[in-house]
């Protein structure tokens, strides 16, 4: 066992990306029960069988639940706007892989003068 990642931080291997968990149906899941357990609640206090604790505690889940669905759209919307930025920056380095001569998407080459110029003259200088 090696004790360098203990005692340096930078001997560290990078740590795995978090993965992105969809939690919209797990709390659009629980809004709902919470609904449905106060609609229940609701009618055997109404036949006299429960005190409004039960209702209450069930419209406070609902609440929470509510809360958490706006918390989770959020959030959801940051993830999308920076998988935009990991996807421009991607772009931009295919970009720079097409400037120094690579084939584009389709296949074809690049035919900037410029650039070409300057891989004849890296050829002809390594040569």
């Amino acid at each position: 066992m090696r004790l360098a990642p203990i005692w340096d931080p930078s001997a560290r291997k990078p740590g795995p990306r978090p993965v992105h968990v969809d939690l919209f149906p797990l709390f659009l899941g629980g809004t709902v029960l919470w609904a449905v357990a106060g609609v229940a609640c609701m009618a055997c206090h109404l036949a006299g069988i429960m005190s409004m604790r039960e209702p209450i505690t069930c419209l406070i889940g609902v609440v929470i639940g509510l809360c958490l669905l706006v918390w989770e759209h959020d959030e959801r919307r940051i993830y999308r706007l920076l998988g935009e930025d990991d996807a421009d920056s991607a772009a931009d380095t295919g970009s720079m892989a097409n400037a120094t001569g690579a084939t584009d998407s389709s296949g074809a080459a690049n035919t900037d003068s410029a650039t070409n110029d300057a891989q004849s003259s890296d050829n002809q200088a390594t040569k």
